[in-house]
């Protein structure tokens, strides 16, 4: 009975509110969605991209050092030992914030161990090597870079190796997960649009028919009343517009 009493003006105020409902509904879920998708995508760059540059940056920070000891050992200067001792240090701390955040990244225990283990192992081998060039015996430098030195560097780059094609494998499933994702949202935004099409047009047509049908009452009254026929007011279906006022405008006439 509320519905019958509702005025041509207020029922399109209420189709508007809720077509722009409608609307609403599906901005916040296609944000919520999209807010996913941005999460997978950052998953794929920190992950992926960002772990996967940051061990090849660790490798060229390996051999570099190898190289600059080798340079060490064959000059045999002072000098030349201090002014790489100096480079090697700034590249080993680099080296530390980049196994910082590959560790961080990882999703593997006993891999995060063998690289956290390796990579100090490798720090402490250079800083003896250094330490051995310090006090000039260069000898010592040259036997323990071909044993012990040799040993642990290759072993970083194993392990290095290892976090490689591990990173391979997830670069390649986070990105089948975000380009999956964007699919996912693209129909589900086609769908939740052409739901909200359909109810919007549903609700547009029964208004409109509700408008056509209340003209065409007018056009009866109009009818009735220039043939001066006010009885027939009293006959119209409660659920129109003209029978809220035909009481007034019966007296009136």
């Amino acid at each position: 009975m509320e519905k019958k009493n509702r005025t041509i003006g207020q029922r399109l105020h209420r189709v508007f509110r809720l077509n722009m409902r409608s609307i609403w509904i599906v901005v916040i879920v296609v944000f919520f969605l999209l807010f996913r998708v941005g999460h997978h995508i950052w998953d794929f760059y920190s992950v992926s991209y960002l772990t996967e540059r940051l061990q090849m940056e660790t490798r060229k920070d390996v051999q570099t050092i190898n190289k600059r000891l080798l340079i060490v050992l064959i000059s045999e200067d002072e000098k030349v030992t201090k002014e790489h001792t100096e480079e090697i240090s700034s590249r080993l701390e680099k080296m530390d914030g980049y196994i910082k955040v590959i560790m961080q990244n990882l999703d593997d225990e006993s891999l995060d161990r063998a690289l956290e283990n390796t990579l100090q192992d490798f720090k402490n081998a250079s800083w003896e090597m250094l330490s051995l060039a310090g006090n000039g015996d260069y000898q010592g430098v040259l036997t323990y870079y071909h044993s012990t030195y040799n040993v642990i560097s290759e072993k970083l780059a194993d392990t290095l190796g290892e976090i490689g094609a591990l990173v391979e494998d997830k670069l390649l499933s986070q990105f089948r997960l975000a380009l999956g994702s964007l699919i996912v949202v693209a129909l589900l935004l086609l769908v939740l649009a052409g739901i909200s099409t359909l109810m919007s047009a549903r609700r547009s047509r029964k208004l409109a028919a509700d408008i056509d049908r209340e003209v065409g009452v007018l056009e009866i009254v109009s009818e009735q009343m220039a043939e001066g026929n006010i009885s027939n007011l009293l006959d119209f279906d409660k659920d129109n517009t003209i029978a809220s006022v035909a009481p007034t405008l019966r007296k009136a006439l």
